[in-house]
């Protein structure tokens, strides 16, 4: 008979009788529930973290370039842009970095001697063709590297989980050293442009420089002691030394910028600062079998009483307002016996359920 007999029984009261009388069912199945869960949270292989940290440095443009771009009109970028930490942090998911990882191998120790795993092999990615498997791992790899931004300090934290410490140490660790190359690589490739670019406005310069020193020195010749007496011919003279002097100027900042762009050419240090290095975490991550299970038995216990509730609906049949008391109060009073003995409730049978 169903706790929703008449429109009036409808609300709270009609639910209370419903979860009282099937209460066993509902308790017993949310119990249930969270068993399986926890014991499925509790059979899933261990995770350790390895968390590192960095800061970017920025490429440090050749002296006085953007001054000279800005006499020739050319505005130069800024060297905090495509570099900054939200760069990076996006870096560590690309595919550049991440197919780089996933085709790295790994000295593992197994029979006493050192040996090289590809890290296909540690992940235990099924062995199927070459692109196939590279693509898997990267995958994977996705899943178990995370990477944010400290909005205020701008530090990037790198985060590698595995089912083993040291193999989360070491994939860390690669991932630190792959950033570094790329960065070698693009700041030397990027210097290797300006360098072409200041060589070739070096030597434009040089011949500029050499035909206003040539005016200059033709000036003096012709003008040896008569230009200081003749006002347009100081003012000619002014002006050929200007020139000289603005060339000069120019011939100079593009002469140290030439300089730094071959040492950046060249130049193989490091461009991130680690503030803190990959180490192997020495405990696993918690599995948070409580709060997972407690979320299995809240979601079991809804779904529960939601599945009677649709069935008691379909059921329904009408009864009278003195029914609904009188099981409402009968089932209040089984509850409340089950609740002083817990261990034989499943045993027995309310009167709620002999009515049913």
């Amino acid at each position: 008979m169903s706790a929703f007999g008449r429109t009036d029984d409808f609300g709270l009261v009609g639910l209370a009788i419903l979860v009282l009388r099937h209460r066993r069912w509902i308790v017993g199945i949310a119990l249930v529930a969270a068993i399986l869960e926890g014991l499925l949270v509790f059979m899933t292989p261990r995770t350790y973290t390895s968390v590192s940290s960095f800061m970017t440095e920025s490429r440090r443009l050749p002296s006085n370039i953007s001054g000279i771009a800005a006499q020739l009109g050319i505005t130069s970028p800024s060297p905090d842009g495509p570099q900054s930490p939200a760069f990076y942090a996006d870096l560590v998911h690309s595919r550049r970095i991440l197919d780089d990882l996933a085709g790295s191998s790994f000295d593992r120790v197994a029979g006493g001697r050192t040996v090289s795993v590809p890290l296909p092999d540690l992940l235990r990615i099924p062995r199927v063709s070459p692109k196939l498997r590279l693509d898997a791992t990267t995958r994977t790899l996705r899943k178990l590297v995370t990477s944010e931004v400290v909005q205020r300090t701008g530090v990037v934290v790198v985060s590698v989980a595995a089912d083993d410490a040291d193999l989360a140490r070491m994939i860390n660790q690669r991932i630190l050293d792959l950033l570094n190359e790329f960065n070698l690589v693009n700041r030397q490739s990027q210097a290797g442009a300006e360098r072409k670019f200041t060589e070739q406005r070096l030597a434009e310069v040089r011949s500029d420089l050499r035909v206003a020193e040539d005016r200059l020195q033709d000036f003096l010749q012709r003008n040896v002691n008569d230009f200081a007496r003749s006002p347009s011919l100081s003012f000619e003279h002014q002006r050929l030394t200007r020139d000289v002097a603005l060339q000069t100027q120019l011939f100079t900042a593009l002469a140290q910028s030439f300089e730094q762009a071959k040492i950046e050419e060249v130049r193989d240090t490091p461009v991130i600062s680690i503030v803190e290095p990959a180490t192997a975490p020495a405990t696993p991550n918690p599995r948070g079998l409580i709060g997972k299970s407690l979320l299995a038995f809240l979601v079991a216990l809804t779904l529960t009483i939601f599945f009677l509730l649709i069935r008691d609906l379909f059921l329904s049949s009408s009864r009278n307002r003195e029914d609904v008391s009188l099981e409402l109060a009968t089932l209040k009073r089984d509850a409340l016996e089950d609740l002083r003995r817990p261990i034989s409730a499943f045993g027995r049978r309310s009167a709620g359920t002999r009515r049913s």
